[in-house]
Parts: structure tokens; C-alpha cells; sequence
């Protein structure tokens, strides 16, 4: 089963508002496009399919155990959506940490662990960047707003 883009960000608005209604510690619903699984107190959402896309929203969302490791994280943010495909794994967090101090910070961490910048666009408050590694990819993107930064990540 082919899952798009498109798809798993409607599957995450849909775990996003069952998250914020459901009042159960675990609870399992069936779907077309796979189980979504409803745990904690209010706090996550798991969304499985059939091909092993997994997609969990919430607060404190754990970053997968196989996210690859030469991919930098931000110490001390608040993982919100974490998702895993069979072409790899994206990362959304949220920090207060600030763009002009997070942007120079990726661009160090990932040129030194073999990183190659392929594209960049810097904006007032974070940017889009997309770096390679031999046949990998990793995008993320930065942007700050009030006194929040959010961080998504892409990598493969």
C-alpha cells in the first residue's frame, strides 16, 4: 500500500483531534488507511498502517529508536509528531531556543558528522536546508515564532 504525503498529513489532523477528545488510556479504531491508536491521557496518537508507516502525535512523542543517529537533535525539545516509513523517518519539535542560534548549530553538527549542504534558504526567523550523504537525504526546516522555534526534520 502506497501512502502519500498527503495522506499522512490528514491522518495527522485526524490523530491531532483525537488526541484532544479522547478521554480513554488506550483505545484502538480502524480506519482505511490503517489503526489509529489513542494512549495516554490525552497526551498521544498512533497511527499504523499496513506497509509499517507509523505516525504518533502528542506531547513528548519519543524519536525512534532507528532515527539515524548522524542526524542532530535538539537537546531539550518537545517532540511532537514523529513519523516512520519505509523511506525514513520525520521529526517535529518545538524548542525555545532561538533560529539565529539553531541554524548555525545544524549547519556545524551535520557538516561535521559528513554532511553536504545541497540547498539553503535562510529567512528572517530559520530557513529551509537540505543536506546529502552519500545516498541520503536530510531536510529541515526552522522557524521561530514568538517565543517558540518549531524544527521539522526529514531524514533518510
Amino acid at each position: 500500500m502506497k501512502v502519500s504525503t498527503k495522506a499522512i498529513a490528514i491522518v495527522v489532523v485526524t490523530l491531532s483531534a483525537l488526541v484532544v477528545g479522547s478521554c480513554s488510556k488506550k483505545k484502538t479504531y480502524k480506519t482505511p488507511s490503517g489503526d489509529v491508536t489513542v494512549t495516554g491521557n490525552n497526551e498521544q496518537a498512533t497511527w499504523k498502517a499496513e506497509d509499517g508507516t507509523t505516525a504518533t502525535v502528542g506531547q513528548g512523542v519519543a524519536i525512534p529508536d532507528d532515527f539515524p543517529k548522524d542526524v542532530p537533535m535538539v537537546e531539550g525539545a518537545n517532540v511532537m509528531m514523529a513519523t516512520k516509513s519505509p523511506k525514513g523517518h520525520s521529526v517535529r519539535m518545538q524548542t525555545s531556543k532561538k533560529a539565529a542560534e539553531l541554524v548555525p548549530w545544524f549547519k556545524k553538527e551535520l557538516e561535521g558528522d559528513g554532511w553536504t549542504e545541497q540547498t539553503a534558504t535562510t529567512l528572517p526567523n530559520g530557513g529551509m536546508f537540505t543536506y546529502i550523504k552519500g545516498e541520503r537525504k536530510t531536510h529541515f526546516t526552522i522557524a521561530e515564532s514568538g517565543p517558540m522555534t518549531t524544527v521539522s526534520i526529514n531524514a533518510q
